[in-house]
């Protein structure tokens, strides 16, 4: 190789301290059957082509691949599914929306069954008990769909619809008096309503 081609370049072809000769990517690895990506926990992963590239994206940022939680497909216990891109569109869809296909459906921290087993209904034959925890659970899905708003009158038709099983239940049993009616059920009915949310 002649003087000529090699002046402005050191013996190893890159440009010598002072020359003008072409500038070059520093530390490059650049490979199309194995790129190199950086992934984030909230963003979409970049390829990057050098170390440099990796040092400005800052310490979020993982050369191990990190599971993101968004997107993420929504199941509504109706049937209907979407997908949500980031927390506050899942926040904005309401109650009744589950992150599985199975469930569980139903208000945060709701649970209309909490009292059940603090109720003194052994009186009741078994086939009464299932159907009470039956109109519990219908009852409060009545309330999860009036909507994300659940307005009071959603709220006051379930609460109404206790009182009238459980009451029917009692009456079924021959079990039936003026105090459960005026006493025990309507706190039953209350006891319900707190601890589903209504």
């Amino acid at each position: 190789m002649d003087d000529a081609r090699l002046e402005g370049q050191d013996q190893l072809g890159a440009p010598a301290p002072g020359s003008k000769g072409p500038q070059q990517r520093m530390e490059t690895f650049l490979d199309a059957l194995h790129p190199k990506f950086m992934y984030h926990a909230t963003k979409p992963s970049v390829q990057v082509f050098s170390r440099r590239e990796i040092e400005e994206l800052g310490p979020e940022w993982s050369e191990t691949y990190v599971q993101q939680e968004y997107p993420k497909c929504k199941y509504h216990r109706t049937g209907k599914t979407l997908t949500v891109k980031d927390a506050d569109e899942e926040a904005a869809l309401g109650e009744g929306w589950a992150s599985s296909s199975v469930g569980p459906f139903g208000l945060t921290d709701a649970d209309p069954l909490r009292c059940f087993n603090e109720w003194k209904l052994e009186s009741l034959p078994r086939e009464a008990l299932d159907r009470i925890r039956e109109g519990l659970s219908s009852a409060h899905a009545d309330v999860i769909d009036g909507g994300a708003d659940h307005d009071s009158s959603a709220r006051r038709a379930s609460m109404r619809k206790v009182f009238e099983f459980i009451t029917k239940e009692y009456l079924n049993a021959g079990l039936l008096t003026e105090s459960m009616m005026s006493q025990s059920i309507p706190q039953m009915v209350y006891d319900t309503a707190v601890s589903a949310g209504w």
